[in-house]
């Protein structure tokens, strides 16, 4: 088990989703799957301080307590520009409520560090993270392109952040965002770390992410074949030279 501490946890969910190409749709059972992910958030780190953000202006605020009545949890929402979310996709409502979280909570004001990672799902494996990771701008999960190593995109799920660093690298993320021709939000942030000049960015571990997938609507399932292992250790020997 790690003995790190960790910083804060950043979940963002779209309870009412306007995004296209979204599967799940029902906003009831988009509730409970946030609750089942954050539950086990919470037994694999008992002391997580949580904020929590919905873009389609849902207030937490019930549920986390009538679920985590004694754990440390600020609740933000507000309306993302429905109009563009339903036209550009759903990573342009994700960059701006990430956005807003950063300007408004009362959290993240106290905390250099970030972990953001996107409602319904959680890292099973989050006690593999090291302090290295926990250290830098932007820690992530890239993809390579393998025959010159060039970045392709990251996965945007789960990612690690420090404020400052974020709001210089990625607050107009959402000004380049169009699911229709490609530019989603897992490839923008990765031509941003690019346009950037970011170094250090690839996590030490590969995040085993669980949980439900809406876009797919189905749950997610953790790789752990000898593939897995080998490709593990090749990203922990990029975290060391990228």
């Amino acid at each position: 088990m790690s003995a790190l501490s960790f910083p804060p946890l950043l979940v963002h969910t779209a309870v009412f989703p306007k995004a296209p190409y979204m599967q799940m749709q029902n906003h009831e059972r988009r509730v409970l799957e946030t609750i089942r992910a954050l539950k086990e958030w919470f037994k694999l780190i008992p002391n997580l301080t949580l904020v929590i953000i919905d873009g389609s202006d849902f207030d937490w605020s019930s549920e986390m307590a009538k679920y985590f009545p004694d754990k440390k949890v600020e609740c933000l929402s507000h309306f993302n520009d429905r109009e563009m979310v339903e036209r550009f996709g759903g990573g342009y409502g994700e960059s701006e409520s990430l956005n807003y979280a950063i300007s408004n909570s009362l959290i993240l004001k106290k905390y250099p560090i970030f972990m953001k990672c996107t409602g319904k799902y959680w890292v099973e494996n989050i006690h593999d993270i090291s302090k290295s990771d926990l250290m830098g701008s932007f820690k992530c999960k890239a993809v390579f392109k393998i025959t010159d190593w060039k970045l392709l995109y990251i996965n945007t799920v789960f990612y690690i952040a420090n404020v400052e660093q974020y709001v210089q690298n990625f607050t107009e993320t959402y000004r380049y965002i169009n699911d229709h021709n490609g530019n989603d939000i897992e490839h923008v942030m990765g031509q941003l770390i690019l346009r950037n000049k970011l170094k250090g960015y690839q996590l030490g571990f590969i995040p085993k992410i669980r949980g439900w997938s809406a876009h797919i609507d189905r749950e997610l399932t953790v790789d752990n074949s000898m593939r897995s292992f080998i490709r593990a250790a090749k990203y922990k020997v990029l975290s060391y030279i990228l």
